[in-house]
């Protein structure tokens, strides 16, 4: 389909971008993309019957890239779920029914944040909501990014929307000398890169933390005034 639209051959990519769309070995990322430039080509082709199809087709889609821009593109928003539990009384009570729970919050006041995550990753809540929104409560109060992606990539809220909060974590934490770019940007790049697990090493390029750069590149940098 690509090859065709560089060509210019916008008839011909129409019809690769539907197949794509409409496959069923294709994951939901690469049928929005499809349904998304199947579109597109569409325009170009003259099938201007068939442009809004296809945009709406990616924009079921909605939590990809061209979900969000097929969705964009009809002049709607994404219904997206900021909200959070708070912290309450409550929620450590439940907790605190579990030793994992207790120990997650021993190791919080020690200052060991990624051992209570993994300490809350032990507990497994089901069908149990008391339990899962004091964990993501607790979890969302202390800054346990790594487990709050975890936590929201398996369990919807009551109303079985996606908590996003959860799922894209803005951390309070800052540069000493504060960011010169972009917070989301940052965080965007750590979340990708790691799910926030500040020991998370690649065996394969030895790259670390949190934005898993090469102990090279950390050297390279330390050495000049550039950055």
């Amino acid at each position: 389909g690509l090859a065709s639209w560089k060509k210019g051959d916008y008839e011909n990519a129409y019809t690769y971008f539907q197949k794509t769309a409409l496959s069923a070995y294709a994951s939901t990322w690469t049928k929005a993309a499809g349904a998304y430039w199947a579109s597109r080509a569409a325009l170009r082709s003259g099938q201007f019957d068939k442009v809004s199809y296809w945009l709406n087709t990616a924009a079921e889609y909605e939590r990809t890239f061209y979900g969000i821009m097929a969705i964009r593109s009809l002049s709607r928003t994404v219904d997206f779920n900021w909200a959070l539990p708070r912290l309450t009384d409550k929620h450590v009570q439940r907790l605190s029914q579990y030793p994992e729970g207790i120990r997650a919050m021993l190791l919080i006041d020690a200052g060991q944040p990624q051992l209570a995550a993994r300490e809350l990753l032990r507990l497994h809540p089901g069908d149990d909501l008391a339990l899962r929104e004091a964990l993501l409560a607790f979890a969302a109060d202390q800054e346990l990014p790594s487990f709050e992606i975890r936590f929201a990539h398996i369990f919807k809220n009551e109303q079985n929307r996606f908590y996003d909060a959860a799922l894209y974590p803005l951390g309070s934490w800052a540069p000493k000398d504060g960011y010169k770019i972009d917070k989301a940007y940052i965080h965007a790049i750590a979340r990708n890169e790691s799910k926030f697990d500040h020991k998370a090493e690649n065996g394969y390029s030895g790259a670390m933390g949190l934005m898993q750069i090469l102990p090279s590149t950390a050297n390279g940098t330390m050495n000049t005034k550039r950055f």
